[in-house]
């Protein structure tokens, strides 16, 4: 048997196949979107930590700068575009059903589980009373991160926040304030699988699905978060049909790649209020995002090793972050930042906050393995009993 321009055996030729069968699927992970979300969750992080923390009483947390570079509604934003693109790239690379089924029924466990192991942690830190709440607002000038806080919580509680009510637009905050974007992710997820298998069975009908969507979820942050997901799934079609490689040869797209992370600090300078509304985040975090995906130079910079890492913490990083707040760094502000109220002093807490998050993040990190697991048997199990149910009817 010849195979480029080699003499191989039966045996050799079929090792070859597998391998390269093997090296395709392997290639099908948009690797640079790992390290997009990776960056995103560092800026979501920093900017609790610095921005949301010390803004009031910090100078320095509150400069158009530091807000710009830790801007938190942008990396939300982010978040929902590479979710749109990472749920659509199965089917726009397969065109069948199978690649709509197996991520929508992995989809709910690979939001559960994770969830539940992090809000399991915060109840673990409330009993064993490890919360220290911020006695006066004269420290901060703000309670924003501790009226959350609820002893009396049991672990009823906890299943019932990491199954139900993290996905309730009113209930999201109870146990994490920050998981308040699970309710949007829960919904473009829905939206994105509705889309795609509206595009593999009547085309026609995706108007209509369209426009029914944005008729329920009207309002400001639902139609823009539901629109950046939507924009990760035309970044993926422009992708895979390979429009996105002919865009990258374009005059266009170096232009794009050179000034767009430019262009979005002169905003935040120019228009320093509405810059960080969410309704501009429709603009922005498309051309964060392009910044990035759209050129081969931003490509390999998420491809290296550091951003990569960034990325593979990214969930456990969100999640965890909340403990550390209301725990080592209410204890720092707490006890010291009264006795030295410097901008010193809450950069170091702020840092030394974001390393922990980061170093319980990399502990922690062995639950995404957990989850695939999981997610992998609920869809194994899912598929064997719609076979069965298939094969009792005929």
């Amino acid at each position: 048997m010849f195979s480029s321009g080699e003499c191989l055996t039966p045996l050799e030729a079929d090792s070859v196949r597998k391998s390269r069968s093997t090296s395709a699927r392997a290639n099908t992970r948009i690797v640079a979107l790992d390290g997009l979300r990776g960056i995103a969750c560092l800026m979501v992080v920093c900017s609790h930590f610095f921005c949301d923390t010390f803004g009031q009483t910090a100078t320095l947390m509150d400069t158009p700068l530091i807000k710009a570079v830790f801007d938190g509604n942008l990396a939300v934003a982010v978040f929902f575009i590479i979710s749109g693109d990472a749920l659509s790239s199965g089917f726009l690379r397969k065109r069948d059903a199978a690649s709509i089924l197996r991520p929508a029924l992995k989809r709910y466990p690979r939001l559960v589980v994770p969830t539940l192991l992090s809000t399991a942690f915060l109840f673990l830190l409330i009993r064993l009373h490890l919360v220290y709440a911020i006695p006066s607002q004269d420290i901060l000038g703000s309670k924003w991160l501790f009226h959350w806080i609820n002893e009396d919580i049991t672990l009823v509680d906890v299943l019932r926040f990491s199954f139900l009510d993290v996905f309730l637009k009113n209930r999201a905050h109870y146990f994490n304030p920050f998981l308040w974007t699970m309710h949007y992710e829960a919904i473009g997820s829905i939206v994105i699988f509705l889309v795609l298998a509206v595009l593999h069975f009547n085309r026609k009908a995706l108007p209509v699905l369209l426009a029914l969507t944005f008729l329920v979820y009207h309002d400001g942050k639902s139609v823009v978060f539901l629109l950046c997901f939507l924009f990760g799934a035309f970044l993926a079609f422009l992708r895979t049909s390979g429009n996105m490689s002919r865009f990258e040869r374009t005059i266009a797209s170096k232009v794009l790649s050179l000034s767009a992370l430019p262009v979005l600090f002169v905003l935040s300078l120019v228009f320093p209020h509405a810059y960080f509304h969410t309704g501009l985040s429709l603009i922005k975090a498309p051309l964060f995002t392009l910044a990035f995906l759209g050129n081969a130079q931003g490509r390999r910079f998420l491809e290296t090793p550091g951003i990569q890492f960034l990325g593979e913490i990214s969930f456990p990083l969100f999640l965890f972050q909340y403990s550390v707040l209301i725990s080592v760094t209410s204890f720092l502000v707490v006890t010291y930042y009264p006795l030295h109220h410097t901008v010193g002093m809450a950069c170091f807490i702020a840092t030394s906050g974001v390393l922990l998050s980061m170093i319980l993040a990399t502990v922690t990190s062995p639950m995404e393995n957990l989850t695939k697991s999981i997610c992998n048997i609920v869809y194994e199990n899912a598929m064997r009993l719609l076979k069965n149910g298939i094969a009792i009817r005929e």
